[in-house]
Order: C-alpha cells, then structure tokens, then sequence
C-alpha cells in the first residue's frame, strides 16, 4: 500500500512539475519565429506601429483590392511568394512577419497583433484609398 501512495504522489509531482514547466514556457511554446531568408526577389515594405518597425513584403503592387497575409506560427511567409503571386493575380498582397518574427522588431504577444493588423489596415487605406481591402 506505501509503494502505491508513494507512486500516486510521484506522479503527482511530476505532473505538476509538467504544468509549472508549461506555463513558465508558455510564450516561447506558443510563438516559435522561424529564421528571417535573404534574397527574396518581392518588394520589401515596412510599417510602423507602437515605435515598432514591421517588416514584409509586397505582391502585385498598385491593385484596386489587397489581401493582408501574416501566415500562420511557424510559418515563414515568404515561402508563399511564388504562388501568391500567380495564383492572386488581381490582388496587391501584403505578406507580414508579425512583431518579433522576420526583420519585425519587437516581441508578439495578443494585443500587439491585433494592433499590428489594425494600424497595418488603416496605413494601406492611407496610401491607397481606392483599395478595397478583403475581410
């Protein structure tokens, strides 16, 4: 009977020892930057946000309708260039690394990339009125 109270209890601790681990390690568990490639032949645009410079790329410039792309964690969104730039022809695309990924500064957390997008939003309709942006 010992030998099993003392084995519930190990696992006990090691499981929150797990769980401590996880929440310690949270941010880098959940935003893992992939390395910033050189040599891409888009045109390179920078925005700038809460003293931040983000860093991306353009598609297509000077279309009547954009898209704006951050990709997905992990993903390095300049591998989407080539067929971005076929396969959406008629749309100017904004490829954006959010804040710490790429050449962006900073470090991502929630509240910086939804301000990164708004203030992303707002800078493409100033330059561009016309452009109908897609939701």
């Amino acid at each position: 009977m010992k030998l099993l109270v003392s084995m519930v209890i190990l696992v006990a601790v090691l499981y929150a020892l797990l769980l401590i681990s996880i929440f310690i390690f949270q941010r880098s568990l959940l935003y893992y930057p992939v390395p910033y490639r050189q040599g891409i032949s888009a045109q390179e645009i920078q925005f700038n946000n809460d003293g931040l410079e983000l860093s991306g790329w353009i598609l297509n410039p000077g279309r009547s309708r954009a898209i704006i792309y951050f990709g997905g964690n992990a993903e390095a969104i300049e591998n989407n260039i080539t067929n971005f730039e076929a396969d959406l022809r008629d749309y100017s695309v904004y490829l954006i690394h959010y804040r710490g990924y790429g050449k962006s500064e900073g470090n991502p957390t929630e509240d910086g990339l939804y301000a990164d997008a708004l203030a992303i939003y707002d800078a493409i309709q100033e330059q561009y009125p016309g452009c109908a942006l897609s939701d």
